[in-house]
């Protein structure tokens, strides 16, 4: 994977547009609401997305405050084996660095799976951020985790009670 050096973004703009490093940006816009998080693709997605990502979290914090490259990592999760199947270049403005490190790691999992699949696609950013939540591990009750269930009960034994969900790791 190759990236373009890190040129962050002003904080707390509302809409963050694709830059066009190719013509292959796959995020047209996202747009950021107090507990919802909208990304809407771009041409690359629109024949596999017909409607934009969204995603919904509780009222304990205001998604405006945190910075795009952490709230379009869903978003980012759920297209990026889309994009190494169909190959070619694909381009983003801003991505965490951490994450940025770890698509690798899970295309290399996804390439021990199926040997057969060539999972050649790159995902480009413009610039890489650092994030300031990876600094802060375990020091706030509060602290901020994006994840979905689908993907992730298979993986964590969880066990529900009533309002609390409990998973080992």
């Amino acid at each position: 994977m190759s990236f373009v050096p890190i040129l962050n973004k002003p904080k707390g703009t509302e809409i963050l547009p694709a830059i066009t490093i190719t013509e292959k940006n796959i995020i047209s816009k996202v747009q950021v609401d107090p507990h919802k998080v909208t990304v809407f693709p771009g041409p690359p997605l629109e024949s596999f997305l017909r409607a934009p990502f969204s995603v919904g979290y509780d009222g304990k914090i205001d998604l405006r405050e945190l910075d795009h490259s952490i709230l379009i990592t869903p978003f980012l999760l759920n297209v990026a084996p889309l994009l190494w199947i169909l190959g070619g270049n694909y381009s983003i403005d801003s991505m965490d660095e951490d994450l940025f490190r770890s698509l690798e790691k899970i295309r290399d999992g996804f390439r021990s799976m199926y040997p057969e699949i060539p999972w050649e696609g790159e995902l480009i950013p413009y610039s890489l951020t650092e994030s300031s939540i990876s600094e802060h591990r375990g020091q706030s009750p509060s602290q901020v985790l994006f994840f979905q269930e689908e993907l992730i009960l298979p993986i964590l034994p969880c066990s529900v009670n009533q309002r609390k969900r409990y998973c080992l790791q």
